[in-house]
């Protein structure tokens, strides 16, 4: 997988970490949705990993200042409270 795909959490992270403003929204509004999720499994996630990838897009969110986005899958503002 290339850096665009993280294969692994702490790929993941550091993917995360190097996003800000419009490309962190909307990545993270890209990635809310069940096809996302299947995605991830497809890769080998397993269902704590891809809850941990969720956890880190929302957190991200908040530490960019950014409101995370209200439609979708998961409620990232209840995740980044994690």
């Amino acid at each position: 997988m290339s850096v665009e795909e993280p294969k692994d959490v702490a790929e993941w992270k550091a993917h995360l970490d190097g996003l800000s403003g419009l490309e962190l929204r909307d990545k993270a509004q890209a990635a809310n949705s069940m096809q996302f999720v299947e995605l991830l499994q497809e890769d080998g996630f397993s269902a704590d990993d891809i809850e941990a990838i969720f956890v880190l897009i929302a957190k991200r969110l908040v530490a960019n200042g950014q409101v995370p986005p209200f439609d979708g899958l998961y409620d990232y503002s209840e995740l980044a409270r994690r």
